[in-house]
């Protein structure tokens, strides 16, 4: 699968919409248009496993009301900059619950109001990550997406 399939999947399953990135500049707009994220998606063979086993780590001491949750901070941070990871499906139970309740501030339990300041968590690292792209990464991104269009515009005719 394709970093550009990867994108539209994930936009698809968050209920945004993928931006090319044909004719954007480095951070002129996320991977995936939302109502209520910024999205950028980073799609890798493979991932740390380290941070797999974090999240292992967090389901099995889970006690099953709760979302897993790993937590990555980095010597000198400042711990309210720290990572933080959910699985994307909890993502997308959440951003229902936000969906479905839409109330106002007072009118959540502490179970949600909890839900709510993590989603904020989320949504803070997520535009902070979307910083770490370097514009060599950002010049061969383009490259290779003009690349595939050219590609896939040659396998249509």
């Amino acid at each position: 699968m394709t970093w550009k399939a990867v994108e539209r999947k994930i936009a698809e399953l968050l209920g945004g919409r993928r931006v090319p990135i044909t004719g954007r500049q480095r951070g002129d707009a996320p991977d995936i248009q939302h109502d209520f994220f910024s999205i950028e998606v980073k799609h890798r063979q493979s991932l740390p496993g380290w941070i797999l086993e974090g999240m292992e780590q967090a389901k099995m001491s889970n006690p099953g009301d709760k979302y897993p949750l790993v937590v990555l901070h980095q010597k000198g941070m400042k711990f309210t900059e720290s990572l933080a990871i959910l699985e994307l499906r909890d993502i997308i139970k959440l951003k229902n619950r936000l969906d479905e309740h839409n109330m106002s501030e007072h009118e959540w339990t502490d179970h949600d109001a909890e839900a709510r300041k993590l989603v904020q968590v989320i949504i803070k690292q997520i535009e902070e990550n979307t910083k770490v792209i370097t514009e060599s990464d950002h010049e061969r991104i383009t490259r290779q997406e003009e690349e595939a269009d050219k590609k896939e515009a040659t396998d249509e005719k």
